[in-house]
């Protein structure tokens, strides 16, 4: 059996999110770009680039090539576009 184990992280501006222990041996990171008010996750993934040895995968709905350039700097493993429709 097999247990999966998950963290939320607060990028909330008045959160300190890279002060946080959250990155504890977890073997892969699946982020969404959009993490609402405050820092994406694109930067998270900066972050994780610089200090830890996990792989990423951006699960997100953003595709558009902005996006995607900005994406490609943190060299994730995998760039995974959920559907997403605004009507």
């Amino acid at each position: 059996m097999m247990f999966i184990k998950y963290v939320k992280i607060d990028t909330s501006p008045r959160s300190n999110w890279i002060n946080q222990n959250i990155l504890r041996p977890f073997n892969l990171l699946l982020i969404d770009i959009n993490l609402g008010v405050g820092k994406d996750g694109i930067e998270l993934a900066h972050y994780v680039r610089e200090h830890y040895p996990i792989p990423l995968i951006f699960l997100t709905a953003n595709s558009d090539a902005a996006t995607i350039e900005r994406a490609k700097k943190v060299k994730p493993n995998a760039y995974l576009v959920k559907p997403f429709n605004k009507n």
